[in-house]
């Protein structure tokens, strides 16, 4: 079995089209449709219950894009990382992380990811020491007054 999701956003507003498309995926490649998941653009709560339910044990997600799961490479590089062996296939992308080209593509994108958390760290790390050397006090100011 595997789990559908679908995410509507204002380029994609209709879920039954993207539930549709998935459906019928998942038959040309054998797979057996289980659970739906559909969530809306601004909140995600099926994504954290397709989470939940992957890592008890239903080990494969059909979406019809990166872009209707992760909200930027590194969140989509962070998902990979928390799904494991769980398999993800994305259909306009033609990936499927349980293949070779897949397995090497998912191992990219969780290292970009990675370098993006990095980076991130190290620029606010860099712009924090260089206010303070400017004598900018940083945090919340104090609740008392001396």
């Amino acid at each position: 079995m595997i789990a559908l999701y679908a995410r509507t956003s204002i380029d994609f507003p209709d879920a039954a089209a993207q539930l549709r498309e998935l459906e019928e995926a998942a038959q040309d490649l054998g797979l057996t449709p289980g659970a739906t998941y559909v969530d809306t653009a601004d909140r995600r709560p099926s994504l954290a219950q397709l989470l939940r339910d992957v890592r008890a044990g239903d080990h494969a997600i059909l979406i019809t894009r990166f872009s209707r799961i992760a909200r930027s490479v590194r969140h989509l590089g962070e998902l990979l990382e928390q799904l494991g062996e769980a398999r993800l296939i994305a259909l306009a992308e033609g990936f499927d992380s349980h293949t070779r080209r897949g397995r090497i593509g998912a191992q990219h994108l969780i290292h970009l990811a990675r370098f993006d958390r990095e980076v991130a760290s190290e620029t606010t790390r860099t712009s924090h020491a260089r206010a303070r050397a400017k004598g900018v006090r940083l945090g919340r100011p104090p609740t008392v007054t001396p």
